[in-house]
């Protein structure tokens, strides 16, 4: 009779004290309408598959979630916290989420004890530039990210080392920096 009547489990309502599988919760700053956000999420929804865990995602488009979104958040009572950013950025993370166990992607903080995982940066954007100049490229055109970007100083260190590597003079770069991005 259940199968006729293809009734599923609401894990949200099953009463207290009964087991249910762990949540982990995903915390989105601009996930959702960025197209190359999809492999953190997914990276995050297959191993807590593989082990057996849940996942939700609540998407947020401020630095700084409103209570309501952390609310709905911690409601689920999350084992823990995945906090994704589009774009290696610097983030503050609310209390709240440093207890519930907090762990930043793609973002990090200045507020000590926060595990984080960020690109590489620098040596992703040595190994990039490396490669032009190993095929022959000479007078590249540099495009960096607006300055206050996690990622802008980093990528310029990289991009400088394979420049001096190859004895790229500075009169043979041509350099512009863009006015807004989310990279």
């Amino acid at each position: 009779m259940i199968r006729d009547l293809d009734y599923m489990v609401n894990e949200l309502a099953r009463p207290l004290g009964k087991s249910r599988r762990p949540v982990i919760s995903i915390l989105g700053l601009n996930l959702a309408t960025t197209p190359y956000s999809v492999s953190i999420t997914f990276a995050v929804e297959q191993v807590a598959r593989e082990h057996g865990w849940q996942t939700y995602i609540v998407n947020t488009f401020s630095n700084n979630p409103p209570a309501n979104v952390l609310d709905s958040l911690l409601s689920l009572r999350p084992e823990g916290v995945v906090f994704a950013t589009m774009g290696h950025r610097t983030v503050n993370v609310d209390e709240r989420l440093i207890r519930a166990g907090v762990v930043l992607a793609n973002c990090q903080t200045t507020q000590k004890g926060v595990p984080c995982y960020v690109p590489d940066d620098e040596q992703g954007q040595y190994e990039g530039v490396r490669k032009l100049l190993e095929r022959g490229y000479r007078r590249p055109l540099c495009i960096h990210l607006p300055e206050g970007s996690a990622a802008t100083s980093l990528r310029r260190k990289g991009m400088q080392r394979a420049f001096k590597e190859f004895n790229v003079a500075e009169k043979d770069q041509a350099h512009v920096v863009l006015i807004n991005s989310q990279a």
